[in-house]
């Protein structure tokens, strides 16, 4: 996750980027890495990680020091956000000298001149005052923030945070509820869209199924065969029952059944499913998944808990590659999760979503689909 590899670029050490890990967060990436380098510290100094006192303990907190050069590295690793008291090290007004002191006169409410150390956030370049050796500050889910002197932390944060132009964005923030009733709603492509009989919709060269075509997983590592009951087509949309069939002996019986329907509201699809079980079966919640197949998009955003994750999309594997698992990396719950701009420029928007997992997958070549 992005929370893990901050930790690891601020740690001891030189972290390592795994097979696809930079997936989405090429920017994050680079921009952490860029600040490692400037910030030597953190690229040869020392580590300290239990010198900084943090009041609460979902923060991860380590102190790097070179000579009189010093940073505070915090990273929120929950998905909550956090305002938090730091109290800084000891050896950190010894270490940073008169200069990074930063020592700022101010008036008080009485008009009178006061003198106030503050630090600077080299990642967001925020300035905040510290009274009695204790920072304050707020960290929002999986964030990270680089305490440094005001000097280098203005000198080195970004300047602007450039929005990167062309997502359309949602009107609506997307709902998420537990339970066994997953349903999304989704802006599809000016492309015709069809409806197959098990409840796939396809648009374009977009796909969406549970899992795989014709087979169910019930629990790791079994897959279990169903088949149309019932499919009813109208004007606005479609509905109908799959059966999920497991063999008992010598007799294959109905465990399960899956309710589903698609209805169109102009340019929206609202799709519904429940699940249904008839029979004593081993069913986990991670189990029912809606999967979304893209063909070669020209490129893709998704909004999750850590940050946004997107970039132009680049074709990698000649295989399959999966973008997003919600069972791993849950979506945004304030913003519209997913857009997808398809090969011919239209976009795909996720706008709503509760109940169940999703997964995102781009595909190299529509004949693997």
């Amino acid at each position: 996750s992005k929370a893990m590899f901050a930790v690891c670029a601020v740690s001891e050490g030189g972290p390592f980027i795994y097979e696809d890990q930079d997936l989405g967060l090429t920017d994050f990436i680079a921009r952490l890495m860029q600040l490692r380098s400037k910030l030597m510290e953190l690229r040869d100094g020392d580590a300290d990680y239990l010198s900084v006192q943090v009041s609460d303990n979902s923060i991860f907190a380590v102190h790097r020091f070179a000579g009189n050069r010093n940073t505070v590295a915090l990273v929120n690793l929950s998905g909550e956000t956090k305002t938090v008291k730091v109290k800084l090290p000891e050896e950190w007004d010894r270490g940073q000298g008169t200069r990074d002191k930063a020592k700022r006169l101010h008036k008080n409410a009485s008009g009178l001149n006061t003198s106030e150390a503050q630090v600077g956030d080299a990642w967001s370049g925020k300035v905040y005052p510290v009274r009695k050796g204790i920072v304050t500050l707020t960290l929002q889910p999986f964030e990270v923030a680089l305490l440094t002197d005001v000097v280098r932390a203005r000198k080195f944060a970004l300047k602007t945070e450039n929005q990167k132009a062309g997502f359309p964005v949602s009107q609506t923030s997307p709902e998420f509820r537990s339970g066994s009733s997953p349903t999304l709603r989704v802006t599809s492509a000016s492309k015709p869209v069809s409806l197959s009989d098990e409840g796939f919709m396809s648009a374009g060269k977009v796909l969406t199924g549970q899992w795989h075509e014709g087979e169910f997983k019930i629990a790791p590592g079994e897959r279990m065969p169903f088949e149309v009951a019932e499919v009813q087509r109208n004007e606005k949309g479609a509905s109908g029952k799959l059966a999920i069939k497991r063999k008992m002996g010598a007799t294959v019986r109905t465990v399960a059944e899956i309710l589903w329907s698609w209805t169109r509201d102009k340019k929206l699809w609202r799709y519904e499913a429940k699940l249904q079980v008839k029979l004593p079966i081993k069913l986990a919640r991670h189990d029912l998944a809606w999967q979304f197949n893209f063909v070669k998009p020209k490129r893709w955003r998704i909004s999750t808990v850590e940050g946004v994750m997107e970039e132009q999309t680049i074709v990698r594997h000649e295989r399959p590659q999966l973008i997003l698992d919600s069972s791993k990396v849950l979506l945004s719950p304030t913003d519209s999760p997913i857009c997808v701009q398809l090969a011919d420029g239209n976009w795909w928007t996720l706008t709503e979503w509760r109940g169940a997992n999703l997964q995102v997958w781009l595909q190299p070549d529509e004949t693997l689909v």
